[in-house]
């Protein structure tokens, strides 16, 4: 009976090692939204790169982490990818850094990196 209970309380555990994660940090005056994905194989303690993978203009950060799917890729190759995403122009569409834009898209990656470096084994 124990090893049932044991088995029971460890089924839950099987098959959630790799992590979706939604967040987002507040840069330059606004909410800025990022997917982190976080392949099964990571360990802490080993160093690992971080793959960008920016959206088109008109795209969202979760379209293109289904429609480029580094994931499987990231699982064997045993990297973390961030999804960031852009934010909306004067026309209601995303972008980065387009036109007159003053939106600081490069100051919101370095502070997402810095931000994923500190969380994470990041290979520098």
């Amino acid at each position: 009976m124990k090893k049932l209970l044991l088995l029971l309380l460890c089924v839950p555990l099987i098959g959630f090692s790799q992590q979706t994660v939604y967040d987002s940090i507040f840069h330059d005056g606004v909410y800025r939204q990022y997917i982190t994905y976080i392949p099964d194989s990571y360990d802490p303690l080993i160093d690992v790169p971080l793959l960008f993978n920016f959206h088109g203009r008109t795209g969202t950060a979760y379209s293109t982490m289904w429609h480029a799917d580094f994931r499987p890729i990231s699982d064997t190759a045993n990297f973390i990818i961030v999804h960031p995403q852009g934010l909306l122009d004067n026309t209601g569409l995303t972008h980065w850094n387009i036109g007159q834009s003053s939106v600081d898209d490069i100051g919101f990656i370095e502070v997402l990196h810095q931000k994923l470096t500190l969380e994470y084994s990041i290979d520098l």
